[in-house]
């Protein structure tokens, strides 16, 4: 590789974004009764605005050392409750924003976006992540 010391960083992240991405890509989530089928994503890395002006800041208890994924609440103008799912690792976030959810015996919901509409299972967290 030639360039800049930034431009070798900066190839170095798309190969390791790269990498992670379809590490995640086609991966189950568990959590209770509930499966997720990944089968598309966005990643930021959080912590290096330079690299990612999108991503906010960690707090250090928010850094994970093996993959942990997450349904959270979050909510647009105070008003709109949505769920989005994200797994964490180190400083990455991969936002899943296409699969299939699975509850129970229930027929699989598809869903594409980062916005999981209709999901009423709440927060949920999980290291339970299926590399297939």
């Amino acid at each position: 590789m030639k360039g800049s010391l930034t431009t070798l960083k900066k190839e170095i992240l798309d190969q390791n974004f790269s990498d992670i991405a379809q590490l995640f890509i086609d991966s189950i989530i568990e959590f209770n009764n509930v499966e997720i089928y990944i089968t598309s994503g966005d990643i930021f890395l959080h912590n290096h605005f330079s690299i990612d002006d999108c991503a906010y800041g960690l707090d250090s208890h928010e850094i994970y050392e093996k993959p942990l994924a997450k349904a959270k609440t979050l909510s647009y103008m105070g008003a709109i409750t949505y769920y989005e799912l994200s797994i964490f690792w180190g400083f990455v976030e991969f936002l899943v924003t296409g699969g299939f959810s699975v509850f129970n015996d229930e027929p699989a919901q598809l869903f594409l976006g980062s916005s999981l509409r209709d999901w009423k299972y709440g927060e949920l967290v999980t290291y339970k992540i299926y590399i297939l």
